[in-house]
C-alpha cells in the first residue's frame, strides 16, 4: 500500500491507496480497490482528524468483452466528525485514452447518471463497497444508510472529461455520497485497451482564525482501470537514434526513422525520434529501425517496453 502526506491550503491531507490493479469480484460485477484520503484541522491543538473521504468505481468486465458501451458506476463518499464541519461538495470525473493513446473527448463518455446519498432510494453497490472502507478510518461514525440513493445530481462533459457534480451551500450534511453512472462509447473499429481515469474530489465547511465558516477543498485523489475490447493490447515505446561509424556514444534521438515490427514497416517515429506501438498482449514482436538501407539492432518483447533502436550509419 501507497502513502503520500500533501499540504494544502493550511490543510494536512494524509492519502491512502490500495493496488488498483486487481479486480475485486461480486455479485455485481467488480471495483476497484477503495482510495481515500483524512483531513485534519491544523487551526487547532494536536491536529485533529476532521474529516474523510474516498472513492471506487464498479465495472462488469475483467477480461476481453465485446460491449461497446460498457457500463461503469464510480462512487464517493466523506464525511466529517460533526459541529462546524459539514460535507459542502463531491466531485467525479471520468477521462480516458483509445488502444493508439489519444485522449478521449468527453462525450465518449455517455448516458451520464448521478444519485445522492444518504437518501430513501435504492441500494448502490459501490457506495457499500466506499463504506466498508471508510466505516473503519479516522473519523468514525459513518452510517451504513450512505449505500442508498435517490435525487439525480447534475452531469456535463467538456473535451476531455465527463462528471457529476454534488454540492450545498452552508448547513449542509456531516456525510454525504454520491454515484456517478457512465457507459464508454468504444469506436467498434479500434479494438484494444482503453484506459479510464477516474478522480474524486471531497470538500468541507470548516471555520477560520476568525470563527467564520469557509469552504476547503480536499486533494483530488484518482484511479485507473482498462477495458479491453474484444483484446488486450500493451504499449511499446521506442526511441530511435542514430550516430555514425566510430562515433562516441551514446546514439542521439533521430526522428523521421522508419520503425518495424517483425520485418513489416509499421510506422515513423516522430521529429523527436519516439513511436509508439499496441501490439495484442500475449503476442511477441521484434522491432528495429531503419534510416534508408542502414538498420538498427533489434529488440524482441512479449509485454510491455520502453526500448531504443540506434541505426549507425558509416557517414
Amino acid at each position: 500500500m501507497k502513502c503520500w502526506i500533501i499540504f494544502t491550503m493550511g490543510i494536512f491531507i494524509l492519502a491512502f491507496s490500495t493496488p488498483l490493479w486487481t479486480g475485486n469480484a461480486s455479485a455485481y460485477g467488480f471495483h476497484t480497490g477503495v482510495i481515500y484520503s483524512q483531513i485534519d484541522d491544523n487551526s487547532q491543538l494536536g491536529d485533529p482528524i476532521v474529516a474523510n473521504y474516498g472513492g471506487s468505481t464498479e465495472y462488469g468486465y475483467d477480461a476481453p468483452a465485446m460491449d461497446t458501451h460498457p457500463q461503469f458506476y464510480a462512487g464517493v463518499e466523506a464525511h466529517t466528525m460533526g459541529g462546524w464541519y459539514m460535507v459542502w461538495r463531491l466531485l467525479v470525473s471520468v477521462s480516458g485514452t483509445d488502444p493508439n493513446g489519444v485522449a478521449l473527448s468527453g462525450d465518449r463518455f455517455t448516458g451520464l447518471t448521478a444519485l445522492h446519498s444518504p437518501e430513501s432510494g435504492s441500494y448502490q453497490y459501490v457506495l457499500d463497497v466506499v463504506y466498508q472502507t471508510l466505516v473503519n478510518v479516522v473519523p468514525y461514525g459513518i452510517g451504513s444508510d450512505i449505500e442508498y440513493a435517490f435525487s439525480t445530481q447534475p452531469t456535463g462533459y467538456d473535451g476531455s472529461h465527463a462528471w457529476a457534480d454534488w454540492y450545498s451551500w452552508l448547513g449542509g450534511p456531516y456525510e454525504s455520497g454520491l454515484r456517478f453512472g457512465f457507459q464508454l462509447a468504444v469506436d467498434p473499429t479500434l479494438p484494444g485497451t482503453y484506459t479510464i481515469n477516474i478522480a474524486y474530489l471531497a470538500g468541507i465547511w470548516e471555520s477560520d482564525a476568525g470563527g467564520n465558516p469557509v469552504p476547503v477543498d480536499g486533494v483530488t485523489i484518482s484511479q485507473g482501470l482498462d477495458y479491453c475490447y474484444q483484446y488486450c493490447t500493451y504499449n511499446v515505446n521506442i526511441l530511435t537514434s542514430e550516430r555514425w561509424r566510430g562515433a562516441p556514444p551514446p546514439c542521439q534521438p533521430a526522428g523521421l526513422l522508419d520503425v518495424y515490427r517483425d520485418n513489416v514497416k509499421i510506422g515513423t517515429s516522430d521529429t523527436s525520434g519516439h513511436y509508439v506501438d499496441h501490439p495484442q498482449s500475449g503476442t511477441t514482436h521484434t522491432y528495429y529501425a531503419k534510416d534508408g538501407q542502414y538498420g538498427s539492432n533489434s529488440q524482441t518483447v512479449s509485454g510491455p517496453a520502453s526500448f531504443e533502436l540506434c541505426v549507425v550509419t558509416p557517414f
